[in-house]
């Protein structure tokens, strides 16, 4: 047992040897998205300055830290990126989309603390939890599969486009993806009521739409009767009104100018591809919002590759249409599918980052279940 505790710790430290050079890349070629300007204003604390000088002093280091064509690319190719580029008050204004994730600003404004320039510093907690995403995939699988296998499946994921493109990304996604993932593997692989909660609530301070997923997984677990741990009602309803009352806590000291604390009632009004405030838009707006970021998704995402595959991984386990006659981590992968459909109803993207969390799961169920089928078959 000493000797498998030891490899696998081997196999742990080479996988980590084995990221650092995409994690470098990362670190080095940043996406550099739009969004890095927001998150750099948020990290110097704009409350303490005025709107004019956080805005200049953010462009000005941002323009020092890219090179001209990036620089013109984010502040004059589009009327929505020229006015953030000269409008200070029209940049502050944006700043309650973002100010609504504090545990990704705090971990980017530790980073800035340390000692790493400013857009640096909203790019490293995207790199580190892209090794720690690693890390859990790897320790995960190796309790299923032979050390080596283990290794080799969990650098291969990690170097996928998806995975690697969201780690260049001044964004809270990879955090959001470490924990969710996390919450699952407390779920699935681990149960455990502290540990699922602990990390739900996480997730909901990294990106408060996660408390959609984070309420929907405790309701599973509570209601399904097939978990391994049992929660009270008691509980239940304690946790679930904590999640809540997070999420207006952030919602209420994020709130700025006409932004209220229920922040989507606001955003919906920013609901169309040009980023302009609208009172209200039509049904045919949203429609055709719709059928384009499903077009877009569709050619320059993974997300109906691991729609299929999710679907692959349950069909054959549910026998029954009685809910507590299916298995339970195939009444997880059900649900992550369904949420991954609402969330794109809720807000039509289907860029990859906001699905890291799904697609691990569906490769993990899946090759388990490989794995345990094969060890049937033999028996």
């Amino acid at each position: 047992m000493r000797v498998f505790k030891n490899k696998r710790l081997a196999g742990a430290c080479l996988l980590v040897i084995g990221l650092l050079p995409m994690s470098r890349f990362a670190y080095n070629k940043l996406a550099n998205n739009w969004d890095m300007l927001a998150y750099m204003a948020l990290v110097m604390d704009v409350n303490v300055g005025n709107a004019d000088s956080v805005h200049s002093y953010v462009y000005a280091r941002f323009r020092e830290s890219v090179p001209p064509e990036t620089y013109t690319q984010l502040t004059a190719t589009s009327p929505y990126r020229k006015l953030m580029a000269t409008d200070p008050q029209a940049f502050y204004k944006q700043l309650p989309f973002y100010s609504v994730k504090p545990l990704y600003i705090l971990f980017c404004k530790l980073c800035y603390a340390m000692g790493q320039t400013l857009t640096k510093a909203t790019v490293i907690p995207s790199v580190i939890t892209f090794i720690l995403i690693g890390l859990l995939l790897y320790f995960w699988l190796s309790k299923y599969l032979k050390i080596w296998v283990a290794f080799i499946f969990s650098l291969l994921f990690m170097h996928c486009g998806f995975m690697l493109n969201s780690a260049r990304l001044s964004s809270p996604d990879m955090l959001s993806a470490f924990f969710l993932l996390c919450s699952l593997y407390f779920t699935i692989e681990k149960p455990s009521v502290l540990g699922l909660f602990t990390f739900l609530l996480l997730s909901v301070f990294t990106r408060i739409d996660n408390l959609l997923f984070s309420i929907c997984m405790i309701t599973v677990c509570t209601f399904s009767g097939s978990w391994a741990k049992r929660i009270s009602l008691f509980n239940y309803l304690a946790m679930t009104g904590l999640l809540v009352a997070a999420y207006f806590i952030i919602t209420t000291i994020s709130s700025r100018a006409a932004f209220g604390i229920l922040y989507y009632p606001t955003f919906i009004h920013y609901f169309n591809s040009s980023y302009s405030y609208r009172e209200t838009f039509s049904i045919k707006e949203y429609l055709t919002l719709l059928n384009a970021k499903l077009v877009a998704g569709f050619y320059s995402s993974s997300f109906l590759i691991f729609v299929l595959l999710g679907i692959m991984t349950t069909i054959h386990t549910v026998k029954s249409i009685r809910f507590q006659e299916i298995p339970f981590t195939s009444i997880i992968c059900i649900l992550v599918l369904l949420l991954s459909f609402v969330r794109f109803f809720m807000f039509p993207d289907l860029s990859d980052r906001f699905y890291l969390a799904y697609y691990a799961l569906i490769f993990i169920v899946l090759l388990k279940r490989f794995v345990l089928n094969e060890m049937k078959n033999k028996q």
